[in-house]
């Protein structure tokens, strides 16, 4: 059945129901028809039900439907991206310095040797230590670890530089100076 069928002989049926249940409130003459001189009793031959037009139906286009490609579709990762400014990576940090390694009021290695752009990375092993510059190049604007030489570090706590002056530094801990905690390094061009 189609959908004006269907909605034409609903809504007779609504109209017949109505007009059954509307019979107290008409009068009737004593000949047992209405003012109007219609036969209660009697049914109409045809009812007559508003049609309408559904708009919403989609009209057919001439747009031809995308073919299929043999081309992966793109799958969502399971990590959202990190869109932060990465801190340099262990392939990308030329030397790793322990800060109180084993216990030990010293920095390993006390010595070693960079090229310019290079990047340093200090580990704390152990908290309540720092590292202080205490002789760099005249163009060197290296400062130390945050907060140095008044602030100290906490074990697992880390801090990178990256050298792009060559020549000799030396550096130290601000709490151990005394007991010789202290190393050096060389940033060659």
């Amino acid at each position: 059945m189609d959908r004006r069928t269907y909605l034409t002989t609903g809504l007779a049926a609504v109209s017949l129901g109505v007009a059954g249940c509307s019979g107290g409130d008409e009068t009737t003459d004593g000949d047992g028809t209405t003012a109007d001189g219609a036969d209660p009793t009697e049914t109409p031959d045809e009812v007559t039900a508003p049609t309408t037009t559904d708009d919403s139906t989609p009209e057919p286009t001439d747009e031809p439907t995308p073919e299929p490609t043999d081309e992966p579709t793109p799958e969502p990762t399971a990590e959202p991206t990190d869109t932060a400014t990465p801190e340099p990576t262990p392939e990308s940090v030329a030397q790793v310095v322990t800060v109180a390694a084993d216990g030990q009021l010293q920095f390993a290695p006390e010595s070693f040797t960079i090229s310019a752009g290079d990047t340093v990375r200090w580990e704390w092993a152990a908290g309540g230590h720092n590292v202080v510059p205490d002789g760099t190049p005249a163009d060197s604007d290296w400062s130390g670890s945050p907060g140095a030489p008044g602030e100290t570090l906490s074990g697992g706590d880390t801090y990178e530089y990256t050298f792009d002056v060559a020549g000799e530094y030396s550096y130290y801990c601000n709490p151990h100076r005394s007991a010789g905690m202290d190393a050096s390094f060389t940033v060659e061009e």
